[in-house]
């Protein structure tokens, strides 16, 4: 965020400058100079715009999919994506306390495969939620259409 406070903060000024700097080693007028340099800055103000635009959509974007989530009736759909990971840990809990006892409970490799396969689908869909990152991929993994 350090990058895009510093670009939205206050080196536009200093690229201005140096755009500037360097269009006056050219043969310019006084006048054709000016006028570039405003057409400069109004360029570099669109363009500030369109970040702050960008980044306010990201942040409601984040913001709904909060409120969505919260506000589900059903409570297990709430609950299953958690329940996903816990299970997986009890059962790999089980299988090494079987194990340590004498009596070893042993799951198959593709519980394992579907169960990692699972988490790591989630692991990729809910960091993609928290970034507020939107494409095809995302939104099929996360079940949320680009930007409602």
């Amino acid at each position: 965020m350090g990058f895009l406070k510093n670009l939205l903060a206050g080196s536009g000024g200093e690229l201005v400058e140096g755009i500037t700097g360097l269009v006056s080693k050219f043969r310019a007028s006084p006048e054709e100079k000016m006028a570039f340099d405003l057409e400069l800055k109004k360029l570099l103000a669109a363009r500030d715009t369109l970040l702050t635009q960008e980044i306010m959509a990201e942040t409601s974007a984040k913001a709904s999919i909060m409120v969505a989530e919260l506000k589900q009736d059903d409570l297990y759909t709430k609950r299953l994506r958690p329940t996903l990971g816990y299970s997986g840990m009890v059962a790999a809990g089980l299988q090494g306390i079987s194990t340590a006892i004498g009596y070893p409970i042993v799951f198959p490799l593709e519980f394992w495969i579907a169960w990692g396969g699972l988490v790591g689908v989630y692991s990729i869909g809910r960091t993609a939620e928290k970034r507020g990152a939107a494409s095809k991929v995302t939104s099929m993994i996360t079940g949320n259409s680009l930007l409602d």
